[in-house]
């Protein structure tokens, strides 16, 4: 059997066998399946449906229980006699007595106006008018009839205090059910009968009704559980389970929680309540229960005057047909798997006789003739293929033969002329290795010069654009200088006169508002001339070195009053130690006011400013940022912000960036701008450090 393991051929002629067999265990798994969740668990389903109308029987039936017990007590003479001569201790003591016989919470006689006479329970009580209570209304018009009702807990203690107390349930977190922030239910429900008290007259002089308090009560839903399903366990849980539900609340209940305890106070899950509660439909479906899945059928429970006040359940675990399908599974498995392991034996031994020893045969002789053995000839005993192919290698074996022969004598000739031609072949093959070794280093020496060219290219370009700059910025400056000149004269005459039209006019009410506009005007007059003629002055930086918090300090303190005007909030984050810079202080001061007061006019309707200071990446420079939360630069404006006069405010001069950068170039720094559209700003200032 070694032998068919190895052999490939065998193994493909096995699985051919195999895999029709293992699609058959793959289908009849199939088939298994479908029978037991198509037909066994949906005929269980239906089975469900069938035990909640008998569930419906049994708890009408508690009804009818408790109709029958108010009729009988109506029917009493000593209760009939007790309301009519208003002997409250004689009509207490046998409704007291009949409670007890009938087994119900509530036993309760009034009078004709329905105001309480007597109550089994709670006898202190009495007096108190009960006509909130349909089955009594319609029992003082002279019917007798049942229903389920709720009651409020003020209406319950009047029945009972220990009642009431009964009837507070904790709600619980429940999987799959609606969310809710109620903690405790306090309604009941209740199921109660009322029937008239006539005299011997057939007046009626009164009624009496009496009722099952549900709530924490499961002597029904226990006698359901044990009439429909007969207390079946699995894994030690009950696979039968009832409940009456209270809107979406667990009222009385066996079905289990993770501890094993009643759910009571647990909730149904969300699809059950939307079908049930808002639909007023029946559902019969699986459905999540508390914690497991279960076979389930509900139907809604209305008060008598129709209105959906909660659900009757009962259910059958899921699991034990989920068990049943796994184990149906594994006893089709085991017997299908037997039969192939089998038909595999027997297949494993039939082509091992008619093939395996055959074709082990041929491989032998094949690995002789293979290994130069031409002379081997191959022994032929049947007359099917292997016997055709076995007569074919000894064929070929024989032209083997022949041929090699011719082919040993042209071998020795050609390996003379090998000889030859291999020696030649050698002297090329150095010659083009030299060869390649100087075109290599050739193409290195490109390689090396032509970055040296890119790089000079680079400079030359930078030093270009630079020399451009200078010169347009000189001739602006000029330029801006003569003009500054001109008009600063004829300026400090207009403030000059406007000041004596202040003192000639201050009796003027009416021109003081025009006056304060002349003035600010030409106060911002002065000031873009005082621009300009910063602009055009040589700005000669004297540098030294210096600590560069001092001058963000000072900037920043002068910005203050602006950033609170402007709601803008100034955060700083300075690096300790940080080694002084080679910078004119001064000029520092004036170039971050200009950055902050830019970054804060930015900011019109508030936001935040982060100033920040550290040491470059290489050590050799001071970095200064101020990042804004404003409204960006729009990237068309962005190359422009540093040219002279360049400006997006219709107050600003547009020299503020300008002088900055011109400043800054001064002490041998640049500065870079980083913007995004609606999110902000950052512009850092790089400063050599001091040696």
């Amino acid at each position: 059997m070694r032998f068919y393991f190895e052999s490939r051929l065998q193994r493909r002629l096995s699985m051919a066998v195999l895999l029709p067999l293992l699609c058959s265990l793959v289908a009849s798994i199939i088939m298994v399946v479908y029978l037991v969740q198509h037909l066994l668990i949906n005929q269980v389903q239906l089975t469900v449906a069938d035990n909640l109308r008998s569930a419906r029987e049994i708890y009408n039936t508690r009804h009818e229980q408790v109709s029958e017990l108010v009729r009988l007590g109506a029917n009493l003479s000593v209760v009939r006699e007790g309301v009519t001569e208003g002997n409250f201790d004689k009509l207490l003591t046998a409704l007291q007595s009949l409670r007890v016989r009938g087994k119900v919470d509530i036993l309760t006689v009034t009078d004709e106006k329905g105001q309480v006479v007597a109550r089994a329970r709670n006898p202190l009580s009495r007096t108190d008018e009960v006509l909130y209570l349909s089955p009594l209304r319609s029992a003082l018009r002279g019917e007798t009839v049942s229903s389920t009702e709720l009651l409020t807990q003020p209406q319950l203690r009047q029945e009972g205090a220990d009642l009431a107390e009964q009837a507070k349930i904790p709600i619980v977190h429940t999987i799959m059910a609606r969310e809710n922030d109620d903690k405790l239910l306090e309604n009941s429900m209740v199921i109660m009968a009322a029937c008239p008290i006539t005299d011997y007259s057939g007046k009626i002089i009164g009624a009496i009704y009496g009722g099952d308090l549900l709530n924490r009560n499961y002597s029904l839903v226990d006698k359901i559980r044990s009439t429909l399903f007969s207390n079946v366990t699995f894994e030690g849980r009950e696979v039968g389970t009832a409940t009456i539900f209270l809107g979406d609340v667990r009222i009385s209940t066996n079905v289990p929680s993770s501890g094993g305890q009643r759910a009571i106070g647990t909730r149904v899950s969300e699809e059950v309540a939307e079908r049930v509660l808002e639909k007023g439909a029946n559902f019969v479906d699986r459905a999540f229960v508390v914690n497991d899945w279960y076979l389930s059928a509900y139907e809604p429970i209305t008060d008598s005057s129709d209105q959906i006040i909660g659900i009757l359940y009962v259910g059958i675990l899921e699991r034990p047909y989920r068990a049943l399908i796994w184990q149906s599974v594994g006893v089709v498995g085991l017997i299908q798997m037997a039969g192939i392991l089998t038909g595999f034996v027997l297949l494993a031994f039939v082509l091992y006789r008619w093939v395996g020893k055959p074709i082990k045969r041929l491989s032998e002789s094949t690995q002789k003739i293979g290994g130069g053995d031409l002379s081997h000839h191959i022994a032929v005993d049947s007359d099917d293929e292997l016997g055709q192919l076995a007569r074919d290698i000894n064929a070929m074996t024989k032209s083997l033969r022949e041929r090699d022969e011719e082919i040993e004598k042209l071998t020795r000739g050609l390996e003379e002329k090998v000889h030859e031609r291999s020696l030649a072949l050698e002297n090329r093959n150095l010659e083009l290795t030299q060869a390649r070794a100087d075109l290599l280093s050739m193409m290195e020496k490109l390689r090396s010069t032509n970055m040296e060219l890119e790089e000079s290219l680079a400079r030359l370009r930078a030093a270009q654009e630079e020399l451009i700059r200078s010169g347009k910025l000189a001739a602006l400056g000029a330029l801006a200088a003569g003009v500054a000149h001109e008009i600063n004269n004829p300026l400090a005459t207009v403030q000059g006169n406007l000041e004596l039209l202040r003192i000639n006019l201050k009796d003027r009410a009416d021109c003081e508002g025009e006056l304060n506009l002349m003035a600010e005007q030409t106060e911002r007059m002065r000031k873009i001339v005082r621009d300009l003629l910063t602009f055009a002055r040589d700005q000669n930086a004297s540098v030294e070195p210096t600590d560069i918090r001092n001058p963000l300090r000072a900037a920043l303190e002068l910005v203050n009053k602006k950033a609170r005007e402007n709601g803008v909030a100034i955060t700083m984050d300075l690096a300790e130690n940080l080694p002084p810079a080679l910078a004119d202080e001064d000029k520092l001061v004036q170039v971050f006011t200009n950055l902050s007061l830019n970054a804060i006019q930015a900011m019109p309707k508030g936001g935040s400013l982060t100033v920040k200071s550290m040491l470059s990446v290489e050590n050799d420079m001071v970095l200064v940022s101020f990042a804004d939360t404003g409204h960006g630069i729009a990237t068309k404006d962005r190359q422009s912000v540093w040219n002279p006069f360049f400006t997006t405010r219709a107050e600003g001069t547009g020299l503020g960036l300008s002088i900055s950068h011109a400043i800054i170039d001064q002490m041998n720094g640049h500065i870079v701008l980083e913007s995004k559209e609606g999110v902000g700003t950052t512009v850092t200032v790089s400063i050599p450090r001091a040696s």
